[in-house]
């Protein structure tokens, strides 16, 4: 077995990230870089606690924050834990507005529901470091349409995550473009200012694997689009 996945795997003792998942065929090639580092991560949706043990055990010196509905589960391997409702606009706010942490890892596991994954990411992305990882799990909820049968209630025919983030490709790349994707896209001012914050995506097997530009590139891009000003002067 590739020993990339392995590290992975052998973290693991009960979370169904790689039984049912299977995110050790991705995951490994964003997050082995972060082993052996004090790094500072987030997860959203502690339910049983099972994905904080794989997190302790694969990172080793990690710090380690949770966030969830339920009370404080008095984990000894989380350095703090916040009740945190993710259908709550207000609550995602207010809980950015007053966090002093800057994440290299957020990890979305929460309620699955599309229409609270969005909200929460545009919001959360900017507590995450430059050169940070935002992944946001269980996105084949986006797939269902009608999720009654499965016990929720939403229809993802008119919320996807998935659909939400596909104009990143384009955003991505509109260094030499003239589109206005925020207009194009009905973008608010929050979602555009948070999707011109990717650098990379990858859209995985029930997950969403995100890259926070680094400075380099905010700096590449700035030069790149003053020299083409300057360009433009001159045909003129």
């Amino acid at each position: 077995m590739n020993s990339l996945f392995q590290k992975f795997i052998e973290a693991n003792e009960d979370s169904d990230k790689i039984w049912h998942h299977g995110y050790q065929r991705l995951y490994p090639f964003f997050l082995d870089r972060f082993i052996g580092d004090k790094i500072k991560m987030l997860e959203i949706g502690y339910e049983n606690g099972y994905s904080i043990k794989l997190w302790s055990n694969y990172f080793k010196n990690a710090i380690i924050h949770s966030a969830d509905i339920i009370e404080n589960p008095n984990d000894s391997l989380l350095e703090k834990y916040f009740i945190l409702d993710q259908s709550n606009v207000d609550d995602l706010d207010e809980f950015v507005r007053n966090s002093i942490s800057k994440y290299s890892l957020i990890i979305d596991d929460a309620s699955h529901i599309p229409e609270f994954q969005w909200n929460t990411f545009v919001r959360l992305i900017n507590l995450l470091k430059s050169g940070g990882v935002y992944i946001i799990e269980d996105i084949e909820t986006s797939f269902w349409g009608k999720s009654s049968f499965l016990g929720y209630e939403f229809d993802a025919r008119k919320t996807s995550i998935f659909n939400k983030l596909l104009p990143l490709p384009y955003i991505i790349n509109q260094e030499f473009s003239q589109n206005d994707y925020k207009h194009k896209y009905n973008l608010s001012d929050l979602e555009a200012n948070a999707l011109s914050q990717i650098e990379m995506v990858i859209f995985g097997a029930n997950c969403i694997i995100l890259l926070k530009k680094t400075l380099i590139i905010f700096v590449n891009i700035i030069e790149n689009l003053m020299i083409i000003g300057i360009k433009r002067r001159l045909i003129k």
